[in-house]
């Protein structure tokens, strides 16, 4: 959904009427709650794409570092240095690692849990735990593909155009923050003339009013 900040002259505002001021004030609290919205979502895309990238990049470090430690074991540290270089790389991954460490934990829990207990083959709990065993191997796996064929600039890309939507965001919320203050002030100035006009109508009813009694008096 694109949402669209009308911008409206000093001319159509001094000429707006009281429901139109609040017809234009519910546009603008939707177009900031729009905004919220889109960068709520924005934020859980980025976590979902760390998690996803770190998991796999340390499943592929351990499956590499299993099958070839002592081969290895220099290429593999100045690869995993190269990597580390971005700080902003090296939180992802670390988060990756604590991420994947609890997938696994959880895995055990579940096959504990289902070793431990028993239950019929066909009972409804065993299909589920089984479900999520099954759920949970896929996933793995499919995230060691993506990690293994994928590479440091891919990352580097993703990261850079979520920010970069961030930053719009950002800079959106900005411009519709300067456009409310604009509107205030000028809320500001259109009651300052209203009370100015008041009181020159007030004026204007006691001299007709004096008028008024000294013609009456002559």
């Amino acid at each position: 959904m694109n949402e669209e900040k009308s911008k409206i002259g000093d001319f159509e505002l001094e000429n707006l009427t009281k429901d139109e001021l609040i017809a234009e004030y519910r546009k603008l609290s939707a177009y900031a709650t729009g905004i919220e919205e889109r960068e709520k979502k924005q934020l859980m895309e980025i976590a979902k794409l760390k998690n996803i990238i770190l998991m796999n990049y340390a499943n592929s470090k351990e499956s590499d570092g299993n099958s070839q430690i002592s081969d290895n074991d220099q290429s593999c540290s100045s690869q995993t240095k190269s990597c580390l270089v971005d700080p902003t790389i090296n939180a992802v991954i670390i988060q990756l690692k604590k991420d994947l460490e609890e997938t696994r934990k959880k895995k055990e829990e579940l096959e504990v849990e289902l070793n431990s207990t028993k239950f019929t083959p066909e009972s409804q709990l065993t299909k589920r735990l089984m479900y999520k065993c099954r759920k949970l191997l896929t996933e793995n796996e499919e995230l060691g593909k993506i990690i293994s064929s994928g590479n440091v600039a891919q990352l580097e890309h993703d990261l850079a155009y979520h920010k970069q939507l961030l930053n719009e965001t950002c800079e959106n919320e900005q411009n519709l923050n300067s456009f409310l203050m604009e509107i205030d002030s000028q809320m500001d100035a259109m009651q300052a003339t209203i009370l100015q006009l008041k009181e020159k109508l007030d004026q204007k009813d006691l001299i007709d009013t004096n008028n008024k009694n000294d013609c009456m008096e002559t």
